[in-house]
């Protein structure tokens, strides 16, 4: 499923200052691949301000999803 996403998602930190990563957003998708394309998008913008944790978000976040039917 082609995914583009900003740096603002991969780079958000945490209260730590450890970024999100490439690998979370890999398990978000892989664990939550049956849903739909809107649906995953907000799922990984919950994910990732989840893991921040009320830390400020310091970049844009954008993420597009595709599935084709």
């Amino acid at each position: 499923m082609p995914l583009v996403f900003s740096n603002g998602v991969t780079e958000a930190p945490d209260g730590d200052e450890k970024e999100f990563g490439e690998a979370r957003l890999e398990r978000v998708l892989r664990d939550r691949s049956a849903l739909s394309a809107s649906a995953l998008c907000d799922t990984i913008v919950a994910a990732v301000l989840a893991y921040q944790g009320g830390a400020p978000q310091e970049d844009d976040m954008t993420v597009v999803v595709a599935k084709a039917r």
